[in-house]
């Protein structure tokens, strides 16, 4: 028999709740989602015109992948727009990959961060005070940057030797006692770099591919690269420069920066992609325990008992929206990189460019879009 229409409208609607809450609640996450992604991808589009040389981007929540995708263009040239796979020089993102190999030997027993790190490399004029493998991971040695010199642009066409690294700033004198402030020094990896090769065996870039790339899937990854032909590379782009003045919407070829000038402080390339993997692979532990990535992510205490804005891996510790965050920079010319997590939260934004940084600068860029994902 036929049930009154009354009847069926009076039992059904509880049923209908009780299945369809948990929809209308998938629904309501996949909303809140497609506006976010939309909001990035509006600011991104924004950010990099398609016709100038432009950025990949990749942003994830919890682990996944909300939005992996390319802006502007890879190479002007031939017209080749950029992709989530294209290849960029990562400039300073490359002292994340330096770090994790140090801790891998510390964790084999290899090596340790309190030693003097001469133990290492005995050719290093003596030092005032003892500088530790710690303090070069912190950047609170005390030793001068290498690069900040006033010819540092046509020094840095050259190629150079690891040994001839180390010669160009060890007989320079330290600008204060180690670990009694932060001051980021290029010259603190490059003596990391160094103390890899000569513990492991192995260059630095055999090491990095054995250990860090191959394990973790990183097939798009290398160390250096200049001579090699690197499938996806981005060229580098600066803004037209007449005198003092820089035209934003105007490019030409980024002056040529020595892969071998920078080294294990800046010489690697790679793809958002594969950072992201690189991401996971700390996350999940299988490069190094969660105590030693804790270790490394964790704020740097001065001599004084101050804390600084930095961590005993290198990285920088700031607040997104007053959410803890853990970020690293990078800029060469023609190339402007930054990676963020907030660990908190379960947020990483990676965003590579092959534009010097200026407009936009990349790193309020990240932070705004990680911002997004927060507040969203």
């Amino acid at each position: 028999m036929r049930l009154p229409w009354l009847f069926v409208t009076a039992t059904i609607p509880l049923a209908l709740f009780v299945t369809a809450s948990p929809a209308r609640a998938t629904s309501r996450h996949q909303d809140r989602e497609a506006a976010i992604v939309a909001r990035i991808d509006k600011t991104m589009a924004e950010a990099y015109a398609s016709d100038r040389p432009g950025a990949a981007l990749l942003v994830a929540h919890k682990d996944r992948v909300l939005l992996a995708k390319g802006y502007g263009m890879a190479n002007l040239e031939h017209a080749v727009p950029v992709a989530p796979d294209t290849v960029f020089r990562l400039a300073s993102l490359t002292k994340m990959f330096t770090a994790v190999a140090v801790h891998l030997l510390v964790a084999e027993g290899k090596l340790g961060l309190d030693e003097d790190f001469r133990k290492h490399l005995p050719d290093f004029p003596a030092q005032s005070h003892v500088v530790t493998v710690a303090h070069l991971l912190a950047h609170t040695s005390g030793i001068p940057d290498y690069l900040d010199r006033p010819d540092s642009m046509k020094w840095a066409r050259g190629e150079f030797t690891v040994p001839e690294l180390i010669a160009s700033f060890q007989d320079r004198k330290p600008v204060f006692a180690p670990g009694q402030k932060l001051a980021y020094s290029n010259s603190n990896y490059v003596l990391l770099g160094a103390i890899v090769e000569k513990v492991s065996g192995q260059s630095y870039g055999d090491f990095l591919r054995a250990r860090v790339f191959e394990p973790l899937g990183m097939k798009r990854s290398w160390y250096d690269g200049s001579r090699e032909i690197v499938p996806g590379r981005a060229a580098a782009y600066e803004p037209h420069r007449s005198g003092e003045q820089l035209d934003w919407t105007r490019f030409q070829n980024a002056r040529y920066y020595s892969p071998s000038a920078v080294y294990a402080s800046g010489g690697c390339l790679a793809t958002v992609e594969d950072l992201f993997a690189f991401h996971r692979g700390l996350a999940e532990g299988r490069l190094l325990d969660a105590r030693t990535v804790g270790t490394m992510m964790a704020p740097t205490v001065l001599a004084d008992g101050k804390t600084a804005n930095g961590s005993q891996g290198g990285w920088q510790l700031d607040r997104v929206g007053g959410r803890r965050a853990v970020m690293k920079g990078g800029a060469l010319p023609g190339t402007c990189t930054w990676y963020l997590t907030m660990p908190d939260d379960g947020i990483t934004v990676i965003l590579l460019s092959n534009r010097s940084a200026g407009e936009p600068r990349c790193g309020q860029l990240a932070i705004e879009l990680a911002g997004i994902v927060a507040g969203g």
